[in-house]
């Protein structure tokens, strides 16, 4: 089982996501689709913290981890989704990023960016992060949930 942390970051109404363009493994079609980033939680490593160094290693940009939101489960991952706090900085990919060196094979390109809340659609998230769409924007609307969220 994976586990993940991945940040839910919302900054004058926008959402920071990472837009992605990537060959099909099984066809020839090019998908284009945004996530939320994080990443894998690596041992001895707090979700928390996971949370704050994939924001900086794949965006450049610095977050302060507010709380848990919602706890993905699927058969072979976990996601652990954070609402976080914008800091600093401005979204961009990183030279050193597994990201950039993954863009260097033309199969892949990823594109930080700050997106309007209410221009993200279910559609144009990967489907495994279709679920917290609803979460996200009652967050944009300054509604927290009282409770974690399990889906």
């Amino acid at each position: 089982m994976r586990h993940t942390a991945r940040a839910l970051v919302i900054y004058n109404g926008q959402v920071l996501l990472m837009e992605r363009w990537r060959q099909d493994d099984k066809s020839d079609d090019q998908l284009h689709y945004f996530s939320f980033p994080g990443g894998g939680i690596e041992e001895g490593e707090s979700a928390p913290e996971t949370v704050v160094r994939e924001v900086e290693e794949e965006m450049g940009v610095m977050v302060k981890v507010n709380r848990l939101l919602a706890v993905q489960a699927l058969p072979t991952e976990e996601h652990n989704y954070f609402w976080c706090e914008y800091i600093s900085g401005e979204p961009r990919l990183r030279d050193d990023s597994i990201e950039a060196m993954r863009a260097k094979d033309g199969m892949n390109m990823y594109a930080p960016t700050w997106l309007p809340v209410g221009d993200l659609t279910a559609a144009m998230l990967h489907p495994v992060f279709r679920p917290v769409l609803p979460l996200l924007k009652d967050l944009a609307a300054g509604q927290i949930p009282s409770k974690v969220w399990r889906f």
